[in-house]
């Protein structure tokens, strides 16, 4: 008979346990003889939901491997964003975006989310930023991996500077990044920023968009 130890997920035989268990005195008939091994009905249980699996050490090992690289590989895509922007590298964003990507700046500007064609971002953000120096920061990464699916929180501070134009904005906060497999390669498929501070004139944002 096998005998399941119930919420543990693991099975083992121990036909003598049920061998070696005593007389049982029953009030009506007497002394009962134990029952044969054949005449007890074989009963299994299992957990609804738990699959036990073992995983030996070299699969754990490629385990923990696959999940490392992806990790690594999500959080440099949500990197070479920042790092893009501000060298100028404006036609190589599209490679770091979805087809679509949904941007989402309201809780700082107003309006409403944009969905924006990959190739359209880094037109956008030339038109706003090319005049400004900026540096973007970019730490604390928290990766949360589902299948084809990534979500990313991180802090960020971002510095903006217009030459001979007021005092630097410097702005601090939180991106979430959503990202999709595509192609094989992690790429961003939404954006959403969340300010907490800033410091400054935002007002060269203004500034520098219309030169």
């Amino acid at each position: 008979m096998r005998d399941l130890v119930v919420g543990s997920g693991i099975e083992f035989e121990d036909r003598g346990a049920l061998e070696r268990r005593p007389a049982s005195l029953d009030r009506a008939t007497g002394p009962r003889q134990p029952r044969s091994i054949a005449h007890v009905p074989q009963v299994r249980v299992q957990t609804a939901g738990y699959r036990r699996r073992s995983r030996t050490p070299a699969r754990e090992e490629a385990y923990c491997a696959g999940m490392t690289s992806s990790r690594s590989e999500i959080i440099e895509t949500t990197t070479r964003m920042a790092v893009l922007t501000d060298t100028r590298r404006w036609a190589e964003l599209a490679g770091v975006f979805t087809p679509t990507v949904r941007l989402d700046y309201t809780a700082l500007f107003g309006g409403k989310p944009a969905d924006v064609a990959a190739g359209d971002v880094g037109n956008g953000w030339a038109r706003a930023l090319s005049s400004l120096t900026t540096q973007h920061l970019v730490t604390n990464h928290l990766v949360t991996v589902t299948g084809d699916r990534a979500v990313v929180t991180a802090s960020f501070q971002a510095t903006h500077i217009a030459p001979g134009a007021g005092e630097p904005w410097v702005l601090g906060g939180e991106y979430r990044y959503e990202l999709a497999l595509h192609d094989g390669r992690w790429r961003i498929s939404a954006v959403t920023l969340t300010p907490r501070w800033e410091t400054g004139d935002r007002s060269i944002l203004r500034s520098a968009s219309v030169r």
